[in-house]
């Protein structure tokens, strides 16, 4: 999981030090002030090495900040070329449970000659017997261009570093097989095997990042017909691709569909069974209801809809994600509904992490007692203060027997205040 996170100068997210994490962790305050640009944030690494967008850039870094708007990476209250610094630090995300400290810190412009890694660096976050962290490499830095990676396996031995030129336009993940072929003297070091596989340890746990936004998701192409020729292992971000998920996982499990019915029973009572059909020109989704009427999904609300993507979202563990963003899930969800959905996510083992950002009061209700007993972290977010997160012997007191929600409807300044 990602145990803490820093990050500053990216948009108007400055963490002012490491955020430390949970397996819930929720994200309030008001318009503006953040909230998805922090996701953004978060998922950078993942976002750059997945390379969802397509175009003319060399690298998969420089299709990243162009996907960030290039010069619009930078928060507008810093100097032109100030650094925009990320650090992540993970545990047990390797086999061998080292825990590790990924830093990057680059430079954006209007063009990718004005965009350059400043700086980026792999270390563990525990001593290993070397009297501090040990570094497995950091590259430019005082020497741009020039990535140095460690060879010393135990404490003793002399920590002869291999010096090899190093893109300043890529990050190491993308760049170190090819090193490795163009180098004897790292591709025979006694660390190579470690480093390498830490580094697709990380690439492959920001595969399995998930990111959705309640805004992205589009009624009007889920109310299309599934293709049978899509790879539907993962639901798209607009939901697009919902039926063929849906069918997709229910021919692979035949207890899938089960489970997908009995939660949707919790949102809909009266629900008999949901299921996707296979018909000539692709897969359809329709639901049915105990008095035996059945219904397509142009026929049901954008809030049913939207109860259906959270439930394989948030129940339904398919894929690999380890990692689950969501972005305003209570959007067109009924109160009641909200309730359900905050039962879903504390309880579901679908993913090993979860981050919410929500302005619903309904749902913060909801994680009153996992934030009691210290299962989940609320950050706040204001345009003044930046991001602080809010401990529960701080509030305790204002807290009380109230639910987390009756701060924030109350305009609590505990919880930020319920800021528009």
């Amino acid at each position: 999981m990602i145990k803490s996170f820093s990050c500053s100068n990216f948009r108007n997210i400055h963490t002012n030090g490491e955020l430390n994490f949970k397996r819930l962790n929720i994200l309030i305050g008001g318009n503006n002030t953040g909230k998805t640009n922090f996701i953004r944030a978060l998922s950078f690494i993942g976002d750059m090495l997945n390379d969802r967008l397509s175009g003319s850039m060399p690298t998969a870094f420089l299709r990243e900040i162009a996907r960030n708007g290039w010069s619009h990476c930078l928060n507008n209250q810093v100097a032109a070329g100030s650094p925009i610094d990320f650090s992540w630090k993970f545990e047990n995300i390797t086999d061998d449970k080292e825990p590790l400290k990924y830093y990057l810190s680059f430079s954006v412009g209007n063009k990718p000659e004005d965009c350059t890694i400043l700086q980026e660096s792999l270390d563990s976050t525990r001593d290993n017997g070397f009297g501090r962290p040990y570094n497995y490499f950091s590259c430019h830095g005082k020497n741009p261009g020039i990535g140095s990676f460690s060879t010393v396996v135990s404490k003793g031995k002399v920590n002869t570093r291999v010096r090899v030129d190093v893109d300043s336009n890529e990050t190491i993940m993308r760049q170190f097989k090819d090193l490795l072929l163009e180098s004897d003297k790292l591709y025979n070091g006694e660390r190579t095997k470690d480093i390498k596989n830490y580094l697709q340890d990380i690439e492959n746990y920001f595969s399995a990042f998930d990111v959705y936004s309640s805004a992205k998701f589009s009624n009007e192409k889920m109310e299309k017909m599934g293709s049978v020729n899509d790879e539907n292992t993962r639901l798209m971000m607009d939901g697009s691709n919902f039926a063929g998920v849906f069918n997709y996982y229910n021919s692979e499990n035949m207890m899938w569909k089960k489970e997908f019915n009995t939660r949707m029973q919790e949102i809909i009572p009266s629900l008999y069974e949901c299921d996707a059909f296979m018909q000539t020109d692709g897969i359809k989704f329709r639901i049915g209801l105990k008095d035996q009427k059945q219904y397509d999904l142009t026929d049901i609300s954008e809030g049913t809809r939207k109860a259906l993507m959270l439930n394989m979202l948030i129940n339904m563990k398919h894929g690999a994600n380890k990692v689950l963003a969501l972005d305003e899930p209570e959007v067109n969800l009924h109160p009641a509904w909200q309730h359900i959905i905050t039962e879903w996510i504390i309880h579901s083992n679908a993913f090993e992490q979860c981050f919410i950002s929500t302005h619903s009061p309904d749902m913060l209700d909801g994680f009153t007692e996992e934030f009691k007993s210290g299962n989940c972290s609320i950050f706040i977010f204001s345009l003044g203060d930046g991001i602080r997160e809010v401990k529960y012997q701080d509030i305790k007191d204002q807290l009380g027997e109230f639910e987390l929600g009756d701060l924030y409807r109350s305009a609590d300044i505990a919880l930020g205040g319920w800021e528009c």
